[in-house]
């Protein structure tokens, strides 16, 4: 019997309630409980992995508690919420849909289509590459900043409300993220720079 069916069935056997599931990693289980008995699931998950006849080691199955995480509406997989740094997911509320990481990464285009045009959303899945790949290019060198120390005052609105006159599709792209301050760039799309080329001349 593997490890992780050996989990779930002393939680049957205590009764505790649960979800089964997989996370980017791997197996993942939801624990719909209260502190302490998660800390005896915890305790029971390392006791296992410990037997010789463990066939993963105790890192292999992430525990989450059910207001730490959420599902992907089109793959199933289970997203923690708690990744301040690099959020690995986005909220549609149109459409009331959490979509993944990868899921994004498998077809990008209504996420770009999300974050378009929007001075309150910001991109903090795809990469430089990506973007690039969907005709979206970095506006500018140096990198915009919003935070709690002196002079980072950037504001989206009005670097949105400034950019519009010029640009048609424009994407904000953190880069940077912690509880202090905000590192975020601008992407436009290549058609907006022809554009103005050809206005120009």
């Amino acid at each position: 019997m593997k490890t992780i069916e050996r989990l779930i069935n002393f939680m049957d056997k205590h009764d505790y309630q649960y979800t089964n599931g997989f996370d980017q990693y791997g197996d993942a289980i939801v624990i719909h409980e209260r502190c302490d008995e998660m800390t005896i699931i915890e305790n029971e998950l390392y006791r296992l992995c410990e037997l010789k006849t463990a066939d993963i080691g105790k890192n292999d199955i992430n525990l989450y508690y059910d207001d730490e995480c959420t599902i992907c509406d089109k793959c199933g997989k289970i997203v923690s919420t708690q990744t301040y740094s690099s959020p690995q997911y986005y909220m549609d509320y149109d459409a009331c849909e959490c979509i993944c990481a990868d899921c994004v990464h498998k077809d990008p285009s209504n996420y770009i289509d999300w974050l378009n045009n929007h001075d309150n959303r910001a991109n903090t899945i795809l990469s430089m590459d990506e973007l690039y790949h969907n005709n979206y290019e970095k506006l500018g060198v140096v990198d915009y900043q919003n935070g709690l120390h002196e002079g980072m005052n950037d504001d989206p609105k009005q670097i949105f409300a400034e950019l519009s006159k010029t640009h048609k599709n424009i994407i904000f792209d953190i880069t940077q993220m912690n509880p202090f301050y905000i590192d975020f760039g601008v992407y436009v799309r290549n058609e907006d720079w022809y554009e103005i080329s050809k206005e120009v001349v």
